[in-house]
């Protein structure tokens, strides 16, 4: 597989975002040991949640806020070059930080955003009615958010896929980190109770196709009837995976798209990693 073909492209650069709460210790482990086994330039991003109002009403506060942030990432860094590896870090002050972690990525090239699951964290507090769907809007790379207690995968990688253009490219994500570390593969398709045969027979080549793909890979295939989210957790479950892979649409329908999805349902639902690739 080529470096093309996968949508975490060379994992050159990965970003780390980090709001310094329990939620993200996860991502933290993670990215750190995920930089040191690929050889990736870690660069970590802490931004400062803020409105304008608190800007301009309460600048003592926001510069203390970020000079607070700049010392926990500077730990960080300091974690980072102690295990061998190169760092960068950067703190940014928005009222929007799923659109600054997205726009960050971008101006890096970064292949792939880390981050906790941020249902309780500072961003949720702070911004209410804002969700995980923000960065998917506006993401621009591949993005895995990791549950607090969880890990880098460590067992087996499982991707779901539907056939299309970004089911491929999500078994192409996945056969890409399966290699890299070295661990089996689990690719499934689900169709919907009462489906026509060429349904059946779509789910079956897109498990084929992920067979193929996955070459040497050791390798697990299943087409099953069913609600798509509930059948992907119960069979990750099953096989004991750690990394659930998805794929979306990029910005061009990820916005009207992930919403309510299948991605939406298991990333909220998940006890382990989540990792959607997005092709843009």
């Amino acid at each position: 597989m080529t470096d093309s073909q996968s949508p975490l492209g060379q994992l050159q650069d990965v970003l780390l975002a980090t709001d310094a709460s329990e939620n993200s210790q996860a991502a933290e482990a993670a990215a750190l040991e995920l930089a040191s086994r690929v050889g990736a330039r870690l660069h970590i991003l802490r931004v400062v949640v803020t409105t304008p109002e608190q800007a301009a009403e309460m600048p003592r506060w926001v510069a203390e806020a970020g000079d607070e942030a700049k010392a926990y990432i500077d730990g960080l860094k300091e974690r980072a070059v102690a295990q061998g590896l190169s760092a960068d870090t950067y703190v940014r002050t928005s009222s929007d930080p799923y659109g600054e972690i997205a726009a960050t990525a971008q101006k890096l090239g970064c292949g792939l955003i880390m981050l906790g699951r941020h249902e309780r964290s500072e961003f949720a507090r702070l911004l209410k009615g804002q969700t995980i769907n923000r960065l998917m809007e506006k993401a621009r790379c591949s993005v895995m958010m990791l549950p607090a207690g969880t890990t880098l995968p460590t067992a087996r990688i499982l991707v779901a896929t539907d056939g299309s253009e970004f089911g491929d490219a999500a078994v192409a994500g996945a056969v890409d980190l399966a290699g890299r570390l070295q661990l089996p593969l689990t690719a499934v398709s689900v169709y919907a109770p009462g489906s026509a045969d060429d349904v059946h027979a779509q789910a079956y080549d897109a498990v084929a196709r992920a067979q193929e793909a996955a070459g040497s890979i050791p390798f697990d295939g299943r087409t099953l009837e069913g609600k798509p989210a509930e059948a992907i957790l119960e069979v990750a479950a099953e096989t004991g995976a750690d990394l659930i892979v998805l794929g979306s649409l990029g910005r061009s329908g990820l916005g009207r798209l992930f919403m309510g999805s299948v991605a939406q349902k298991v990333v909220s639902g998940s006890p382990c990693a989540v990792l959607v690739t997005i092709r843009t």
